[in-house]
């Protein structure tokens, strides 16, 4: 099923987002965000993922809170990895300037990996004072029970959404059910996917 899906069509085909719209819905966003700000009197907007991000990236310039964006993954690897874009290409380059952007216009950007922090610094050519490093808090809650060999019960717990690669889980799982028959994939989430 995973291989099948991974060299879908229907992957190829979804278009990866234009600038110049993601720009046009990041300052229309940005209009409500400003408002929700000064009508909470919020002391810092966060945001997560680029979208909302680029949005808080455009009211922050008539605010005066804190914006810290939360970056869980690298949206252009991402794009790359499942073949949506090419390295290098025009479109990559445009998109890679609307993510420096973000990182040069925020107070503070948070990563969940020390790896993540190393390449965003490299990528944006930034200083690490800036980015900080919080790894994700997930604890799976475990039951005592007896061992039961070559049993493996994978959850992902997750928005099921194509940013996160549905089909490359698919697909490595489907390689986890030939050296283990009796693993199980379990996945919980809202999302698209």
């Amino acid at each position: 099923v995973g291989k099948k899906l991974i060299n879908s069509q229907l992957l190829k085909d979804i278009p990866v987002p234009q600038t110049f719209f993601l720009k046009k819905v990041a300052k229309s966003l940005s209009k409500d965000i400003e408002r929700t700000v000064k009508e909470l009197k919020l002391d810092l907007v966060q945001a997560e993922q680029e979208i909302a991000a680029l949005s808080c990236v455009y009211a922050s310039r008539n605010l005066s809170v804190p914006v810290v964006a939360d970056f869980h993954g690298i949206w252009l690897e991402e794009l790359i990895a499942s073949g949506l874009l090419k390295p290098n290409s025009s479109k990559y380059c445009k998109l890679l300037e609307v993510e420096k952007k973000i990182v040069k216009n925020v107070d503070a950007v948070l990563v969940v990996s020390d790896e993540m922090k190393r390449y965003v610094v490299d990528k944006y050519d930034l200083s690490g004072d800036f980015i900080h490093v919080i790894p994700n808090a997930a604890f799976p809650r475990r039951n005592k029970r007896p061992f039961e060999s070559e049993v493996f019960n994978v959850v992902y717990a997750g928005t099921l959404t194509m940013r996160e690669n549905m089909p490359l889980l698919l697909h490595a799982f489907s390689l986890v059910i030939k050296m283990y028959p009796r693993a199980r994939l379990y996945m919980s989430g809202k999302g698209d996917a």
